[in-house]
């Protein structure tokens, strides 16, 4: 049976022996936790300026094609990628950090780390990201800048 110090502590009040203590391992400091809701607020605005430079080369590009109507209506698509990549992780991790009880912190970090696994699945499957990565107006490296950083909060929460 794996114990928490004060899981152990408790049990002993009640008079249970027997109970002994593992080690648990240190939690991150709520500077991590803070500095890693910037990290991920900074991804997201750096997604949405790539996102409009993308918006302005195909408008700028589309200006030039006499058969073509307004592209402004079609370009709205793009943007739905910061609508799945919301702002569930970085409130989460602001929480963690401002958390005055242990078990907020947790519920919090868990929310956290649910965050990263919805953004991770989404990341890798949907085919809004690889058409941007792919799109043949501007050069972007949304999948692997989002999976990096992700793999780089995961493990500060690990």
């Amino acid at each position: 049976m794996t114990l928490s110090a004060n899981q152990q502590q408790f049990l002993t009040f009640l008079g249970v022996t027997g109970a002994s203590a593992v080690p648990v391992a240190a939690a991150a400091s709520p500077e991590v936790y803070r500095r890693s809701s910037v990290e991920w607020a900074g991804l997201r605005a750096g997604i949405e300026a790539d996102l409009k430079r993308l918006e302005a080369s195909i408008l700028t590009w589309g200006r030039d094609q006499p058969d073509l109507d307004d592209l402004t209506p079609h370009t709205a698509p793009l943007f739905a990628v910061l609508d799945r990549l919301d702002t569930r992780l970085g409130s989460s991790l602001m929480t963690a950090a401002e958390a005055a009880e242990p078990g907020a912190q947790q519920q919090a970090l868990a929310e956290a780390r649910q965050a990263i696994q919805d953004y991770q699945g989404f990341v890798s499957a949907d085919p809004l990201v690889a058409a941007l990565d792919d799109n043949p107006f501007l050069p972007l490296t949304i999948a692997a800048t989002v999976r990096q950083t992700l793999a780089t909060l995961q493990a500060r929460l690990a």
